[in-house]
């Protein structure tokens, strides 16, 4: 068994944000992972761990994550957050890469693949949805369970969220 490559960190500035962004392997196919809000670049690293062995993995900060703050002038949308992974992959000096989008990642990967058709030689969608109104639907189960773990205290455990009540520990 291959171990891991070391990981390269680095930085690249657009609009007044630093996008922090690691490469991992030194050959092999490239592959442009795209994390979803509220995780930051490495939280692919079970995968890049794998990957790098035999790929060159980039992962980045999206902007306003992580280390890839303060925000700067721009805002933060879908298609700036693509525009801000092309950034990324002009500043390495990819022409294309294989790219993985994970959740509001997948949009994001969705949105360069549109824009930039050229530059990505495969897309993988992960846990996401092609329009922004089927995530945000409300129904009175997702009301449920965002309430119950706002306002949970205790053991109420939102990764269970199949159960609609919190059990009772007293």
């Amino acid at each position: 068994m291959t171990p891991p490559t070391p990981s390269t960190s680095s930085v690249v500035k657009r609009l007044g944000c630093p996008l922090h962004f690691k490469i991992s392997g030194h050959t092999g196919p490239k592959v442009l992972f795209i994390q979803g809000t509220g995780l930051h670049g490495d939280g692919w690293l079970p995968q890049v761990e794998e990957l790098s062995k035999d790929h060159q993995c980039l992962t980045f900060d999206n902007r306003g994550i992580g280390r890839s703050l303060p925000v700067g002038q721009a805002e933060i949308s879908v298609p700036q957050m693509a525009m801000d992974a092309r950034a990324v992959l002009d500043h390495v000096g990819w022409e294309s890469a294989h790219v993985v989008g994970h959740s509001l990642g997948g949009l994001v990967a969705l949105q360069l693949a549109l824009t930039e058709r050229a530059r990505v030689a495969s897309l993988a969608l992960l846990c996401t949805f092609a329009d922004g109104r089927a995530a945000t639907g409300m129904t009175w189960p997702k009301l449920w369970v965002g309430l119950r773990s706002y306002l949970a205290r205790g053991p109420c455990d939102v990764r269970h969220s199949s159960r609609w009540s919190c059990p009772n520990t007293t």
